[in-house]
């Protein structure tokens, strides 16, 4: 029997292949790795900037200036209590929805006429990043 010591061609080129393939998986991690970091800063910025925008909305209802309180907040003047923000270079807008009192919009038969259902969404543009939360004001 006639034995050849070493690795032949084919085994050769399987090894190639199979190291291009595991090589360029790593490559495609790498860059990930490193794109992840400023969308997780993106995601945060567009965090605060949604909680800000909620915030001054209840802090709106809650006020005792005849101009503002419960039955001022409607979508306009909700969106003009959220400005755009520009957070390390992007900047984000925010859109209000306030669907007005009734039992349509998730609220209780019992409190329908006092309750307000509030949809907050904030855009970064050129990442194409939205972050959105909804809530109920109540009177």
């Amino acid at each position: 029997m006639n034995r050849q010591a070493g690795i032949t061609f084919i085994e050769l080129l399987v090894s190639l292949v199979a190291l291009t393939v595991v090589a360029g998986g790593l490559g495609a991690a790498m860059v990930a790795s490193v794109q992840f970091p400023d969308l997780s800063r993106e995601e945060t910025a567009a965090s605060y900037v949604l909680q800000t925008c909620s915030d001054r909305i209840i802090a709106n209802r809650r006020s005792k200036d005849p101009q503002k309180g419960f039955n001022s907040i409607t979508s306009a003047n909700a969106t003009a209590l959220c400005p755009n923000v520009t957070v390390n270079n992007y900047t984000f807008s925010s859109t209000v929805t306030v669907t007005s009192p009734g039992t349509g919009n998730g609220c209780p038969a019992a409190i329908a006429t006092d309750c307000k259902r509030v949809l907050v969404t904030v855009l970064e543009a050129t990442r194409n990043l939205s972050v959105s939360s909804v809530f109920w004001l109540i009177k």
